[in-house]
């Protein structure tokens, strides 16, 4: 595969990544929005989930048509990226929740 599709995949990944914590975190804090999600798209994880789909496209189109080939590409780096970037999420969306357990 192209390295420029490649490291626009990454890229795109760790963007759902930060676009599904931001929006859990701020859909747990703010009823309306969590609303607009649910009536909207049915369930407000089926919104989330659709919204971090659209995220991923554009930043994965952007920088895939916007980068260029220059310098090596490094595929373990991009997936350490893309693996420590999930477990981060993962942890920062435990936290919160078990800060609002002990609230």
């Amino acid at each position: 595969m192209n390295p420029n599709r490649l490291r626009a995949a990454g890229n795109g990944t760790i963007a759902a990544f930060v676009f599904i914590v931001l929006s859990t975190l701020y859909a747990e804090l703010n009823a309306p929005f969590k609303g607009l999600l649910a009536t909207t798209f049915g369930h407000h994880w089926v919104g989330k989930g659709i919204l971090s789909i659209v995220v991923f496209a554009l930043v994965y189109y952007y920088f895939s048509a916007h980068s260029s080939s220059s310098g090596k590409f490094d595929s373990w780096k991009a997936a350490r990226n893309v693996g420590w970037g999930a477990v981060l999420g993962g942890i920062i969306i435990f936290l919160f929740y078990l800060w609002e357990f002990f609230k």
